[in-house]
């Protein structure tokens, strides 16, 4: 071997040294950098492993509460199920009793009306023979005075005439006696017996004959005294008999006064009757209305319940899970825990959960339909309202306090 290839030998032999070392150098920094590497490696590794357990425990805790929202949603449906069937219960219940309380009501109302028109009718029907009987007394009275002022002058002229026949029986008697005397007189002044005896028996005949034709004057004045006597005791007989009846005629105006005086204080009372239930009937209408505000009320208590409900349910919706995979300990708790299936259907998907627009639209369809038909049942027939205490119909309820 020359010394060229020696000293070639010696130079690639240092060369090599010197890669040598600087390759030991570069070694050395690159397990110093592996050792720093594999440190940081071993940090973020325990960062992972660490981030990784609290991801999986914050995983394990959302499912808990995924299941604890799930429970709660589908214990808040049934119990706004439970509500909306108490609530709707409570509408058909407070609709019903309503419906038969203003039914009764109207039953009463209409039979106070029908009462009150009958009393009306018999009231008029009572003023008119009322007044017929009062025309008819008029009459009486009337024809009583003409039949009075007529006997007053039947017993005028009957007194008249009776005091005419009593002067002539006077009359008759002075000339009895007169031609008694006469007849003594001239008995007295004749001198003979058989001239006095013969005038004295021309004397009593003739005094005969006037005595009994002045009897038959007498016997014609008796029967005529007679006659006007009982004409006089029937006129009196029937002067008593109108009198009587003029009395009866006025007791019976004055029942019928009085009778009149009671029909206007039972018509009075029936007013005020009618007055009294037309202001319970007000009463009732306010009770209505305040049941009408506790039912707003409560409807809107139930629309809070729902968008109670329904902001869970989108809140337990638009949860997202880190992990797919539950833990070990999810696993080993899978067994003391109800499945997640609570909410879905039989498909294993999210039931439906109606939107807070459609549950206010079906609460206020069927309030609104309850409110309707409670009103509608109070308005009163068309031919009552002619009364003042009818005047004012239910549906005006509707302009007083609108409906949502």
């Amino acid at each position: 071997m020359d010394a060229s290839s020696v000293s070639l030998n010696e130079d690639q032999a240092r060369d090599l040294i010197r890669r040598s070392e600087r390759l030991e150098l570069e070694n050395a920094d690159l397990r110093v950098r592996l050792d720093r590497d594999t440190a940081t490696h071993k940090r973020v590794l325990a960062f992972v492993e660490s981030d990784l357990l609290s991801t999986r425990q914050r995983r394990d805790e959302l499912a808990e509460k995924l299941e604890e929202a799930t429970r709660a949603q589908s214990e808040a449906e049934d119990n706004l199920k439970v509500v909306q069937t108490d609530a709707c219960d409570a509408l058909a219940q407070a609709q019903r009793e309503a419906e038969e309380r203003f039914a009764e009501e109207l039953s009463v109302a209409l039979a106070q009306c029908d009462s009150e028109r009958k009393l009306k009718l018999e009231a008029q029907s009572l003023l008119q023979t009322a007044l017929e009987q009062r025309k008819a007394e008029e009459k009486l009275r009337m024809n009583a005075e003409r039949t009075l002022a007529a006997s007053q002058s039947e017993n005028d002229v009957t007194r008249a005439s009776l005091e005419a026949l009593e002067r002539r029986i006077e009359d008759r008697d002075a000339r009895i006696a007169h031609l008694e005397s006469c007849l003594l007189a001239q008995a007295n002044e004749r001198s003979g017996p058989v001239a006095s005896e013969d005038e004295a028996q021309d004397a009593l005949v003739s005094m005969r004959s006037a005595l009994q034709d002045k009897d038959g004057e007498l016997v014609a004045l008796m029967a005529s005294y007679d006659a006007i006597t009982l004409e006089v005791s029937q006129l009196r007989h029937g002067r008593s008999v109108d009198a009587q009846a003029l009395r009866d005629l006025v007791q019976a105006r004055d029942l019928k006064e009085s009778e009149k005086a009671d029909l206007a204080l039972t018509i009075s009372n029936y007013r005020r009757a009618l007055t009294e239930s037309s202001f319970e009937l007000e009463d009732k209408k306010k009770e209505l209305d305040a049941n009408v505000q506790m039912l707003k009320v409560e409807r809107d208590k139930v629309a809070n319940w729902t968008v109670h409900l329904a902001a869970r349910s989108e809140l337990s919706s638009t949860t997202t899970h880190h992990d797919s995979l539950p833990s070990a300990a999810t696993q080993e708790r899978a067994g003391s825990r109800p499945p997640l299936t609570a909410g879905l259907n039989v498909h294993g998907a999210r039931k439906a959960t109606p939107s807070l627009l459609q549950v206010r639209e079906r609460m206020g369809a069927l309030f609104d339909l309850t409110i309707r038909s409670q009103i509608r049942r109070l308005d009163f027939p068309r031919r009552k309202r002619s009364n003042k205490w009818m005047a004012r119909p239910a549906s005006a309820l509707l302009v007083t306090n609108p409906l949502p």
